[in-house]
């Protein structure tokens, strides 16, 4: 069992080792970064109005301009005659010039889809982050199951955070359209997970007063759950499962974690043996509580729905 000290000692280990929670004001005991009302710090933005071409691309920087197909590189379609779009990759041309997904979708690479929980089978591919805590790495394997359990043609890759295409530098998650990143774990040592809380881009976000733990819904700052740190243990804690997309990159995160560490087995957990199949879940996020008779999770555990949305 880990205690609140113990948790402390962790993070001030792991901030001296240069494994940050990522941007942002905050830090939730396993969630990451708060809603604290302050604007959102995700780093540097590309301005459209300072780009030659006017339009900014999925990586963050302007859009190479052009006059036909020729002028952009191979696979890239020249949109309007003025800038260069991968049609698979680009949630702002998403399989067609001028398709836009929304906010509450994404791009699958060919189609805007609604950012639910059962449409991450409608990605070909997921890659499952992990970050070298083993609660987390041990979750993200689980999530994988479920995954690829319930999306049959979903092919899954396992990768090291921070690895290539993975992520920007301010923890922006950026496997892109097609391409879902799974994460198990919240900010403490997901950094992707913390700049979708900093970004408000995460359908509820982790708040730690020092007092208690809230899991909050990002869009309006209801508290969903508000637990004294005290009474999260090793049989007891919440946890959080959401689908939701980067908007710039286009990627699509799935998230499984808890309040504490705790939380984030018993979510992981849940999904693989409990939920009835990621394809059966139809909200963009769910929030439970579990206890639990021991420490390992187990199906005759209490497990009670506080939200879905």
């Amino acid at each position: 069992m880990k205690t609140r000290s113990n948790l402390v000692m962790l993070g001030s280990l792991l901030f001296a080792l240069g494994c940050s929670t990522g941007p942002g004001n905050g830090n939730g005991a396993d969630g990451g970064a708060g809603f604290d009302g302050d604007p959102p710090d995700i780093g540097p933005q590309c301005d459209p109005s300072s780009c030659p071409t006017k339009e900014c691309g999925p990586d963050g920087q302007c859009a190479p301009g052009c006059k036909s197909d020729s002028d952009c590189a191979t696979g890239e379609t020249c949109c309007n005659g003025a800038y260069c779009s991968d049609l698979h990759k680009d949630p702002k041309n998403c399989g067609a010039c001028g398709t836009v997904c929304g906010a509450q979708e994404f791009c699958s690479g060919t189609a805007c889809v609604q950012a639910l929980v059962k449409n991450v089978c409608s990605n070909s591919q997921a890659t499952v982050v992990e970050d070298a805590l083993d609660v987390d790495d041990n979750g993200g394997a689980a999530v994988a199951s479920a995954l690829t359990g319930a999306c049959g043609s979903v092919q899954a890759t396992t990768v090291s955070q921070g690895a290539p295409g993975t992520m920007d530098s301010t923890g922006r998650p950026t496997t892109g359209p097609g391409n879902t990143y799974v994460a198990a774990g919240g900010g403490f040592g997901q950094k992707a997970i913390a700049y979708m809380n900093d970004a408000r881009n995460a359908p509820v976000v982790t708040v730690d007063d020092s007092q208690n733990v809230s899991f909050v819904r990002a869009s309006d700052g209801t508290t969903i759950v508000k637990a004294p740190i005290a009474t999260l243990t090793a049989t007891h804690d919440f946890f959080l499962i959401y689908a939701a997309a980067e908007p710039v990159s286009g990627t699509l995160v799935f998230a499984s974690y808890g309040l504490y560490p705790a939380g984030t087995t018993a979510g992981a957990f849940w999904l693989k043996n409990l939920s009835g199949g990621v394809g059966t879940m139809d909200k963009q996020y769910y929030v439970y509580e579990w206890t639990g008779k021991t420490s390992t999770p187990a199906p005759t555990d209490t497990w009670k729905l506080v939200e879905s949305k």
